[in-house]
């Protein structure tokens, strides 16, 4: 599945201390609109401080992200954004699969 649109909204990270291992954690919640005669709009997390640093999503941003299919997951379920997200600037999304840059 692909999805193009503009980051409308960046929630504020959100982080913790695993009580399983200890270690802390980052997370945050965006919502991208498509840019169709009829928008829609798409939520989406991503995990990890190290992601959040190299995509650094911001608001207004038009991103192109790419989902596997069978990772999609019912919508009223939170759930980070997995490994397989591929996700990078819609004016440079003719990049091989795999390559994450923002």
């Amino acid at each position: 599945m692909e999805i193009t649109g503009k980051i409308i909204v960046a929630n504020e990270p959100r982080g913790g201390v695993s009580a399983r291992t200890g270690n802390s954690w980052k997370m945050q919640e965006f919502v991208l609109e498509t840019m169709e005669q009829y928008p829609r709009k798409c939520m989406f997390s991503v995990f990890g401080e190290d992601r959040l640093r190299e995509f650094n999503i911001q608001v207004g941003e038009v991103l192109h992200l790419l989902l596997p299919l069978h990772l999609l997951l019912p919508l009223h379920l939170p759930h980070p954004l997995p490994a397989q997200w591929t996700i990078f600037p819609s004016d440079n999304f003719l990049r091989p699969f795999g390559n994450s840059a923002v």
